[in-house]
């Protein structure tokens, strides 16, 4: 189910939680998640793209520069004033110096890449750039604090690509409009130009579904039944149950299309070890196989036909119909290429078909004759038209989702290889991008394209969402969330002992009680700016949350935790510290801090504070108190805090949650 259409049991947030504001689509729904309060917890994921090496952000509050490895979990800040310092991560190292210059205005100057590959890939500021050991970058920021990049004339450094999902700079915009294309643009273009040569343009990814009626249903092992979703690929231990709707399409591999009849019940599982090839086994019902282009050893289309037989072929039109039980007739049908059966111990032929033939099994080894007029004839035929249109519409949506600041040109692009297709294009790009109506409708042709009234609201309330994470992106806090709110959930969490569905934009009450299992976490918003995430198998009580606004503007705010057992952990957006009170307290004692970011792990009535960021008083019972900074933990009224472990379990926690 699409995150945006989920109910809430108890009060809940914005018009993309309002079930009145219902957007259904069969065919690629909107990926966003719903927790609002934090930036973090929004954003649109371009699949396939590499990694940066490290990523760089400028925090204009302490200031600082918050640098991050490739997965986005902090390393370091590097504090202004920093001259040469080495930042390393794995393999990899690179030298930052943060000053100002004679106009008191920030510089940075990245240098001394190292990394296993020739270049580093370093995010930075918005901006994607390649850096090789000899090279040097330098990025000035003016007086608006945006930055500028010079690269040294060395060819030491270079621009690979702009997120353009993340540019805050006119000169950044600039780059992006010559930057070299993503990597989901090149394989865009190199499918469309495959499927206009007539190379296919197949995708690689194999279990890929194609397309769907919208009532089939898939189980994976010990998981209930769910709708089917296009785009979506299953490649081990997935049973599917296809609707009454209609048929279902979809590839074992790349060019291997199959298109499953209503009715029909089918499993499929690798092929074996390193093949990109899944086998494929029909259990009830009728299954048609078109094989674009001919597989090359060792790739083969496999699909089973029960009491230890498979049909197998490397080229061929086929189609199976079996009924259900052990025992049942199988009847395939084939109008082009070779079909083999074998027995799947030992590969032992047993039977064959070439060209249109038709093959009842076991009851007969020796096939006849198709007659001319045969329905599963000019069936088979229209599948192979069938597999060949909706790959041109899957490079499209996929091209559109993946890179949406090419929509025009992938749109446009797909229209000319095929206008009797343009309808059909445009609606599966809009359904894949609802935002980009106007450019898809431009790029296709089709004037008339629109959404609907509940589709148009959902895209307006995207849109309010996107204007209010820009604000929360500028300030760090969210005025407009709710004390209680509930930000992200993952596993099993339960709330005063019950057991129930907890889900994201829900709003707990002061006393609170939450545990989280083996595998549960929780994100809850307590107050403008501060974020308490419960980690796994832990307990804690929600004792105060407060927040003063007036005219729009945040006065004061508080919050106090009750931790019990497990592992806490607080992020609290830089404010005003004077008028920030949190606190997470346990037998042992209370940790406090204003704006920072800090664990707090209370096992066997033994409680230990781990700061990440900023620096936490935690005092025992008897008053003593301990100051702890960054990269530092102790437990309450300690002599003095220590070096946090590299390996530290709270850090790590800590850092997911400022991410």
């Amino acid at each position: 189910m699409n995150e945006l259409d989920r109910k809430s049991s108890k009060t809940t947030i914005d018009p993309l939680i309002n079930q009145k504001c219902r957007l259904k689509i069969i065919y690629m729904p909107i990926m966003r998640f719903t927790g609002i309060g934090l930036l973090s917890f929004f954003a649109w994921t371009a699949l396939g793209l590499a990694a940066a090496d490290f990523k760089i952000r400028y925090n204009q509050k302490f200031p600082c520069l918050e640098v991050m490895d490739s997965n986005a979990v902090k390393i370091t800040d590097v504090t202004e004033g920093a001259k040469g310092e080495t930042v390393t991560s794995g393999k990899s190292s690179l030298n930052i110096s943060f000053v100002k210059n004679a106009d008191g205005l920030p510089e940075v100057t990245l240098r001394e890449a190292k990394s296993p590959l020739s270049e580093m890939e370093i995010e930075a500021f918005g901006l994607s750039v390649g850096l090789k050991p000899e090279g040097t970058v330098l990025v000035r920021f003016g007086a608006d604090n945006k930055p500028k990049f010079e690269m040294d004339r060395t060819g030491g450094s270079r621009f690979l690509m702009a997120d353009l999902g993340n540019l805050d700079t006119a000169a950044g915009k600039e780059v992006a409009n010559n930057a070299a294309p993503s990597k989901n643009l090149i394989r865009c273009r190199e499918r469309l130009a495959d499927w206009i040569a007539g190379k296919g343009g197949w995708s690689n990814k194999s279990g890929k579904i194609l397309g769907t009626a919208g009532d089939d249903m898939v189980k994976v092992g010990d998981l209930p039944n769910r709708a089917i979703q296009v785009g979506e690929a299953f490649q081990n231990g997935a049973t599917i149950t296809v609707g009454s709707n209609g048929p279902l399409l979809w590839q074992s591999g790349a060019g291997v299309f199959h298109l499953a009849l209503p009715g029909t019940v089918f499993s499929v599982g690798k092929l074996e070890t390193g093949s990109p090839d899944l086998k494929v086994e029909l259990i009830q019902g009728t299954l048609q196989t078109f094989v674009g282009e001919p597989l090359k050893t060792p790739r083969a289309s496999l699909i089973g036909v029960g009491d230890g037989v498979v049909a197998r072929t490397s080229a061929a039109c086929y189609q199976m119909s079996r009924a259900s039980g052990k025992g049942a007739t199988t009847t395939l049908t084939s109008i082009s290429g070779k079909v083999i059966l074998a027995q799947e111990a030992g590969g032992k032929e047993v039977a064959s078909l070439t060209g249109e033939q038709i093959l009842d099994w076991p009851k007969n080894s020796s096939s006849r004759a198709l007659a001319k007029n045969s329905p599963e004839k000019s069936s088979l035929v229209a599948l192979q038209e069938l597999s060949k249109e909706t790959v041109l519409i899957d490079i499209a949506r996929d091209g559109v989702k993946a890179c949406p600041e090419a929509a025009e040109e992938i749109v446009s692009t797909a229209v000319k290889a095929n206008p009797a297709l343009a309808r059909k294009i445009a609606e599966q790009c809009l359904r894949a991008q609802p935002k980009l109506v106007s450019i898809i409708a431009l790029a296709s042709g089709i004037t008339d394209l629109k959404l609907s009234n509940e589709e148009q609201a959902k895209v307006d309330a995207l849109q309010m969402l996107d204007r209010r994470l820009a604000q929360i992106q500028q300030d760090g806090i969210d005025l407009e969330m709710k004390l209680g709110q509930v930000l992200f959930v993952e596993g099993e969490v339960r709330i005063n002992g019950r057991q129930e569905t907890l889900n994201a934009g829900q709003v707990l009450v002061l006393q609170d009680k939450i545990t989280t299992s083996k595998g549960g976490r929780v994100f809850v918003g307590m107050a403008p700016g501060v974020v308490l995430s419960v980690e796994p198998e832990s307990t804690a009580t929600l004792e105060k949350m407060d927040t003063e606004i007036k005219e729009g503007q945040l006065q004061s705010r508080s919050a106090i935790v009750n931790s019990e057992t497990g592992l806490v952990v607080m992020s609290i957006a830089p404010w005003n510290k004077e008028k920030t009170d949190v606190r997470v307290k346990t037998k042992e004692g209370e940790s406090v801090a204003q704006g920072t970011v800090f664990a707090v792990n209370f096992q066997g009535g033994k409680m230990m504070t781990t700061v990440s960021r900023g620096q936490v008083s935690s005092t025992d019972a008897s008053g003593k108190s301990v100051a702890i900074s960054a990269g530092q933990q102790a437990s309450p009224g300690a002599a003095a805090a220590m070096a946090t472990p590299a390996n530290s379990v709270e850090a790590r926690a800590a850092a997911n949650v400022a991410e």
